[in-house]
C-alpha cells in the first residue's frame, strides 16, 4: 500500500509541479531567444539558422567533454561547489537544446506555414526518420520522464551508434548525426502533432484545458501498461521476434508520445492567455527564470534536458517500457545513497584517527573515537575496531565510485593511511603481540 501511495504522489507530482516547470522555462526560453536573437522581422530566417548553429556547436562541445566536466565535478571536495557547478552546467545546456528547437521549430514554420497540411507533413516526416533510425522513444517528454540531479549519469550525453569519443571523426559524425537528424525528427513530431490539435480545436482556454485532461488520462493508462507491456516485450524478445518487440514497443511509446504533447500544449497555452499577455517581455522573462529556479530547488534541472539519443529495443527483458517518471523514488534512492556514502567515509576517518594516535602515542580515550578498546600506549600496537555495518555503499568498489567519492572530503583517507592502518592494526583476530 505504502509503494502504491508513493506511486500515485510520483505521478501527481510529475504532472502537476514537475511538467510545468519544464514547460515554463522552456517556453520562457524559447521568447526570449526570439526577443533578443536578431529580432528584426526582416532577419527572422538568419536568427532561426543562428540558433541551430548556436546549438549544434554547444551540444557537441558538450558531448566531447563530458568526461572531462565529470571528472572535474566529482573532484570538488566541497557538495555546495558541485551542486553549484551542475547549476551552470544545465543552465547553459538547457540553452543550447532551446536554441535547437527553436531554430528547427521556426523554419518549419517560415517554410511551410501554420496549417493542418503543415503539421501533418512534419508530423509524418519526423515519425518516418524516426522509425528508420529506431529512436520513436526519443519523442517522450515530462511529465513521463524525470531525471534527479543527483544521478551518477548526470553527464551522459549518448549518441546513436554510441561511437567511442576517442575515434574522433566518427564520433563527430554520429553526434552530428543524432543532433541534426534525429533530434530535428524529434522536433518535427512534437510540432507536427501539436498544430493538428491546434488546427482541430480552437485555440481558447477550453481547448487547452481539454489537453490538460488528456494528458491527465493518457498519462494513468500509460503508466498502468508499463508492467503488462513490459512482459509482453519481454516474451517477443525471449521468443527471438526482436522486429516486433521494437513494433510493439514503439506502439506504447505513442501514447507516451500523446501524454507529453498535451501537456505541454496546455501548459504553455495557459501561459500565453494569462501570464502578462500584454508584455512580451516580462512574461518570457518571468517564466525563464521561475521555470529554471523552480527546477534547480527540486534537484530536477536535468529533466529540461535532452541529453542524447536512446535506441528502440535495446533495452532488454521488456525494461524499455518502464518510463523513468519516479521522481520521488529516484531522489529518495540517490539522497539515501549519498547518506551511506557520507556515513561510510565518517567511519573510515575515524579509524585513521584512532591509527594516528596509535601512532603517536596519544590517549584514544580522550580522542572521542567510539567502539574503540586501547591498552598500554607505550607497548600496544593493537586496536580492535567494531566492524562497520553494511549499507548500500558496499555495492561499490573502493577503487570506483567509494574511492573517488570519499577521496573528495576526505583527501587520501583510502589511499596513504590505508596501508599505515594495516601495519599498524592488524587484524581483530589476531592477538596482540607479546612485549
Amino acid at each position: 500500500m505504502h509503494r502504491f501511495v508513493k506511486y500515485i504522489l510520483d505521478g501527481l507530482m510529475n504532472i502537476l509541479v514537475l511538467a510545468p516547470l519544464v514547460v515554463t522555462y522552456w517556453r520562457g526560453t524559447f521568447h526570449v531567444l526570439d526577443i533578443y536573437l536578431l529580432p528584426d522581422p526582416a532577419l527572422r530566417v538568419a536568427s532561426h539558422w543562428l540558433s541551430i548553429a548556436v546549438a549544434v556547436v554547444g551540444l557537441l562541445i558538450f558531448g566531447y567533454l563530458q568526461d572531462w566536466m565529470r571528472q572535474r565535478v566529482n573532484a570538488t571536495k566541497s557538495p555546495i561547489s558541485e551542486i553549484m557547478l551542475k547549476r551552470i552546467y544545465c543552465y547553459f545546456f538547457g540553452l543550447m537544446c532551446v536554441n535547437h528547437w527553436r531554430g528547427v521549430w521556426g523554419l518549419w514554420d517560415i517554410y511551410t506555414g501554420y496549417t493542418l497540411a503543415s503539421g501533418l507533413y512534419s508530423f509524418g516526416s519526423g515519425v518516418a526518420i524516426l522509425l528508420m533510425t529506431r529512436g520513436f522513444c526519443n519523442t517522450l517528454s515530462p511529465p513521463l520522464i524525470a531525471a534527479c540531479d543527483l544521478n551518477d549519469d548526470f553527464f551522459q550525453i549518448t549518441t546513436r551508434f554510441q561511437v567511442p569519443r576517442s575515434v574522433t571523426c566518427l564520433y563527430l559524425l554520429d553526434s552530428l548525426f543524432s543532433i541534426v537528424v534525429m533530434g530535428s525528427a524529434v522536433v518535427g513530431v512534437v510540432r507536427g502533432f501539436w498544430y493538428i490539435l491546434d488546427n482541430v480545436h480552437e485555440q481558447s482556454i477550453f481547448s487547452y484545458m481539454l489537453s490538460l485532461l488528456a494528458a491527465v488520462l493518457l498519462m494513468i493508462i500509460t503508466l498502468f501498461l508499463q508492467k503488462p507491456a513490459s512482459i509482453v516485450s519481454a516474451k517477443l524478445e525471449g521468443s527471438g521476434h526482436w522486429w516486433l518487440k521494437i513494433i510493439f514497443e514503439d506502439c506504447y511509446m505513442v501514447l507516451g508520445m500523446m501524454t507529453g504533447i498535451n501537456a505541454w500544449r496546455a501548459v504553455w497555452g495557459i501561459w500565453d492567455l494569462y501570464v502578462y499577455p500584454q508584455d512580451r517581455v516580462l512574461s518570457a522573462w518571468i517564466g525563464h527564470v521561475v521555470g529554471q529556479l523552480g527546477l534547480m530547488l527540486m534537484y530536477h534541472a536535468s529533466s529540461a534536458l535532452v541529453k542524447g539519443i536512446s535506441v528502440d529495443g535495446a533495452a532488454p527483458a521488456g525494461q524499455g517500457c518502464f518510463l523513468p517518471s519516479n521522481s520521488l523514488v529516484m531522489f529518495q534512492q540517490e539522497g539515501r545513497r549519498m547518506r551511506n556514502l557520507h556515513e561510510r567515509a565518517k567511519e573510515i576517518q575515524r579509524r585513521s584517527i584512532a591509527t594516528a594516535a596509535v601512532e603517536e602515542g596519544d590517549d584514544l580515550m580522550g580522542k572521542g573515537v567510539p567502539q574503540m578498546e586501547a591498552i598500554d600506549k607505550d607497548s600496544v600496537v593493537h586496536v580492535k575496531t567494531a566492524p562497520v555495518a553494511p549499507t548500500d555503499c558496499d555495492d561499490y568498489s573502493v577503487s570506483g565510485k567509494l574511492q573517488s567519492n570519499l577521496q573528495r572530503y576526505y583527501g587520501d583517507t583510502l589511499g596513504g593511511q590505508s596501508e599505515k592502518r594495516q601495519s599498524l592494526v592488524g587484524s581483530a583476530d589476531e592477538p596482540p603481540p607479546k612485549t
